[in-house]
């Protein structure tokens, strides 16, 4: 709903909130979040939406409309993690948002905080928010909120444990014509988690390899491939790209949309001579054919892609606005020959963050994408047995391939943001099979826990 903007006000509000300016400061902005979280924003809650006597001043009719937005926000939320749709944020959202609490690596914007809740539905399935506590006070509300996750969570095959950060335990909106203008928050996410849908592909019997790169397609940019493909993975991190099968030279192709789309997560052929809308979260599998790549979009569109083989994505005259960076190269006897299955994650981690220590079930190739990572590896369970853990630094470019059996543990050392992207490589295995991440699947793995290291800069 829309309505007239408010006049100016001359004389600063009582309550919780005293200005718009109270934002920028953060020892007024704490403070508030402090006053809330001892009760005392209950009495303030009880004087602005409920009359304290008979004839006393009615609530104020802008700010129980405003606090009704923000509720419906967290049952558009809560609805966006159950089903994946994003349609009803239209309503409450404005398009100009600015998202002040994003997650590490997120853009502020509806764009960052869309993404978020479509990660967040990937590795928390059960995820609920619950508002405890609501003030609103002009064009101000803020809320106390309970994040609520019934189900164990996993990023890729790696257990996140009780009480991970998912969300603020406070928000803080302004409201501008019935739409949340800014979000601000207390206790924000330390990490952001990206997993994309698993692919299948078959790595060769001479020296297995996989290729981990960065494609990033400018606005009217086009890759063409420069000839017919080994087998090749996309996986649409940001943007808007579309994907163009040959007509001719196209007899093995796939997409395989993720969240809030038709068909989410079931793969699907491309005709010879289709063109794909993708988004972020999509994937696109090539093999044995020819295809091009277009970001008809007005932003930069970035992708993540492995290759089998160490051979150039794209080329000839058809070929521009694209950019590739080699992220990792991994290969050795760590990475079994045949069909295999590979899920790719990305990991952005604030400064002190990182993924939890874990046992790894298949292998694992850990690329740093941006920042400066310590990796930590050992073998068997270090607390159990007193091994004598390993740890190395990665910076852009490095990569490390870990073993079946090996403890590892992925940190953010720097001051700055750590991007890792993390490949989970396992033998593809028959519908009968145990489950990967079931403790049957990895009896024969967790028999010879050697770790295999193979490091590698950019390319």
């Amino acid at each position: 709903m829309m309505r007239s903007t408010r006049a100016p006000r001359t004389v600063p509000p009582t309550g919780v909130w005293s200005s718009r300016r109270r934002f920028g400061s953060p020892v007024l902005l704490l403070s508030c979040l402090l006053a809330l979280a001892t009760g005392l924003a209950l009495l303030a809650l009880g004087k602005l939406l409920v009359p304290s006597s008979p004839g006393a001043t009615a609530p104020n009719p802008e700010a129980i409309a405003d606090a009704a937005t923000v509720r419906r926000l967290y049952t558009d939320v809560n609805d966006a993690l159950a089903t994946g749709k994003l349609a009803p944020l239209d309503a409450v959202l404005a398009p100009s948002f600015v998202d002040h609490a994003a997650a590490p690596g997120r853009p502020a914007n509806r764009t960052g905080f869309e993404q978020e809740l479509m990660a967040l539905r990937t590795v928390f399935p059960a995820l609920r928010l619950t508002v405890t506590d609501l003030v609103a006070d002009g064009d101000e509300v803020v809320a106390r909120v309970q994040a609520e996750q019934a189900t164990p969570a996993a990023f890729l095959d790696i257990p996140l444990p009780a009480g991970w950060p998912v969300w603020g335990g406070i928000d803080a909106f302004r409201l501008a014509d019935g739409q949340i203008a800014e979000r601000w928050g207390g206790d924000a996410p330390t990490a952001s988690l990206d997993p994309f849908p698993p692919a299948s592909l078959t790595l060769p019997t001479d020296a297995p390899t996989l290729i981990v790169t960065r494609v990033t397609i400018a606005p009217g940019g086009v890759g063409a491939a420069p000839g017919i493909v080994e087998p090749t993975l996309y996986w649409v991190v940001s943007g808007a790209p579309t994907a163009t099968l040959d007509a001719v030279y196209a007899p093995r192709a796939e997409v395989t949309h993720g969240a809030d789309r038709p068909a989410a997560g079931t793969p699907a052929p491309i005709a010879p001579g289709a063109t794909v809308a993708l988004v972020s979260g999509d994937l696109v599998r090539f093999e044995d054919t020819r295809y091009t790549l277009r970001n008809p979009g007005r932003d930069p569109a970035v992708v993540l892609a492995v290759t089998t083989v160490a051979k150039p994505l794209f080329g000839g005259t058809g070929t521009t606005g694209v950019t590739t960076v080699v992220l990792g190269n991994g290969g050795g006897m760590a990475l079994r020959p045949g069909p295999t299955v590979v899920a790719v994650g990305r990991a952005t981690l604030a400064a002190g963050a990182g993924l939890p220590g874990h046992r790894v079930a298949g292998t694992e190739l850990v690329t740093v994408e941006s920042g400066t990572g310590a990796l930590t590896i050992g073998g068997g369970t270090v607390s159990a047995n007193g091994t004598t853990a390993e740890t190395t630094t990665l910076g852009e470019g490095d990569a490390e391939l870990v073993a079946a059996g090996t403890t590892e543990e992925t940190r953010n050392a720097g001051k700055t943001p750590l991007t890792v992207v993390v490949v989970a490589i396992s033998p593809e295995r028959p519908d009968t099979a145990p489950a990967a991440s079931s403790p049957e699947s990895r009896s024969n793995d967790d028999a010879t826990p050697q770790p295999e290291w193979h490091r590698r800069g950019s390319a």
